[in-house]
């Protein structure tokens, strides 16, 4: 029989353990444990950085779609075909990030129309998930 005090010491009370099997380990070695962090991800405590300062602190989301700030600059380059001249041209569609053709416009001296302004906005960093492996954490409550 192992030493009671021993076992208390070896596996106090917060501990976490894991296992790679989906047993119900709520009475492990005589203690009561409860199975946390579900479906998320493990991340190390760090006191400098106020997403991760407080010890069972949960955040991210599982699936994200990606808005128009987060997707890379586009750039577009619409040309009338080979070195031929534009005969309608392009210009801003009010309230829209795209160019529609202009009628009534002929230009021989430039054909080629270059957008050089991103149509999209500069991207910003969005939540990804790194590759995984789905394991059982418990911690001792009692």
């Amino acid at each position: 029989m192992l030493n009671p005090k021993l076992l208390v010491e070896a596996f106090p009370l917060n501990k976490v353990e894991v296992f790679f099997d989906a047993l119900d380990h709520s009475n492990f070695l005589g203690f009561t444990w409860e199975r946390i962090a579900e479906g998320k991800f493990p991340v190390g405590y760090n006191p400098n950085d106020s997403d991760y300062n407080q010890i069972g602190k949960t955040g991210g989301e599982k699936a994200h779609k990606l808005t128009k700030e987060e997707l890379p600059p586009t750039y577009i380059y619409p040309n009338e075909g080979n070195n031929d001249p534009i005969t309608g041209g392009y210009e801003p569609t009010p309230g829209a990030d795209y160019y529609s053709l202009k009628t009534g416009v002929t230009n021989s001296n430039s054909p080629k129309l270059t957008a050089n302004n991103p149509i999209m906005h500069t991207p910003l960093a969005h939540e990804n998930r790194p590759p995984y492996i789905v394991m059982a954490f418990w911690k001792r409550i009692a």
